[in-house]
């Protein structure tokens, strides 16, 4: 597996950079390139570093595809899929940040009691009903790959293994908004970053 790597750059508005270097045998296969980078909108070292373990395993897994034939994906695909990801896990985690009541002590703890009780409701429903939830990640998947007009089989295990891995994403989005809630909004992105 491709190791993952956070980059940093002073320059970047004080986001943080997940950067995928591409496997040497694919490496024809992008016209030359090496590696790409995105921004992960986020300047919370920690939050980041989790964030890049999570995409760097989407990675490897669509890198495996391509290496058993599917569609021919440009850097550019693979980007959209981790940008779409990202920034919808974002909004997600700024919506409850924006709703909590940040000025009284009660508000802040209601939130992250209502955060901590989502997250354990999920591991619940994976525990007792994961074929279900795996059936709506399923379709937004589909989603996903059909807009790029991506082929797939959904009884691949390489697209299994990519749902697991959108899942732990999921999993993940309630790490963020405990983070934004608990630590008041240390982040420093605006709305219109989120939508780049």
């Amino acid at each position: 597996m491709n190791r993952p790597c956070l980059l940093y750059t002073p320059n970047s508005g004080n986001s943080y950079f997940f950067r995928s270097r591409i496997p040497k045998d694919l490496v024809d296969h992008f016209g030359g390139l090496r590696e790409f980078r995105i921004s992960l909108k986020c300047a919370i070292k920690s939050r980041s570093l989790k964030t890049t373990k999570v995409l760097n395993r989407i990675v490897s897994t669509i890198y495996e595809e391509i290496r058993q034939g599917m569609k021919s994906l440009e850097i550019e695909d693979i980007k959209e899929i981790l940008r779409t990801e990202i920034r919808k896990q974002i909004l997600h985690a700024h919506h409850v940040f924006e709703g909590t009541n940040r000025w009284d002590e009660s508000g802040v703890q209601k939130s992250l009691d209502s955060i901590q009780k989502k997250k354990t409701e999920i591991k619940d429903v994976l525990k007792s009903e994961l074929k279900s939830y795996q059936g709506e990640v399923d379709e937004k998947l589909e989603g996903i790959l059909g807009s790029l007009d991506i082929r797939f089989e959904k009884d691949s295990v390489d697209f299994k293994r990519l749902r697991n891995h959108f899942i732990d994403l999921y999993l993940l989005r309630h790490e963020w908004m405990r983070e934004l809630v608990d630590q008041t909004g240390k982040t420093k992105i605006s709305s219109e970053e989120m939508l780049k």
